[in-house]
């Protein structure tokens, strides 16, 4: 199962996994090196701070709650659809 929503002009959004993790002081470093994800899921995270619609699996947001000791909803937020952003396309950080 994934946990991927395009379409209807919404996303899923990992910002706050991001910064919860980052908060944590665990770095994509940490997080491969010590095998908690692999690095094409760390890249699917981190690519645009968060911001990239790209879907993860839900084994992996279960392994992240329990690392971070959240619920899914501290590390993920629907948020619409970015104009222009599809899987595939580079998007800027909305700051």
């Amino acid at each position: 199962m994934l946990l991927y929503i395009k379409g209807g002009g919404q996303m899923i959004s990992y910002e706050k996994l991001v910064k919860k993790l980052r908060e944590n002081n665990i770095s994509q470093y940490k997080l491969k090196q010590e095998k908690i994800l692999g690095s094409a899921t760390i890249t699917k995270i981190f690519k645009n701070d968060g911001l990239n619609g790209e879907s993860i699996d839900i084994k992996v947001v279960d392994k992240l709650c329990k690392l971070l000791n959240c619920q899914p909803g501290d590390i993920l937020e629907r948020v619409e659809d970015i104009e222009g952003y599809s899987d595939t396309s580079e998007r800027k950080y909305r700051g």
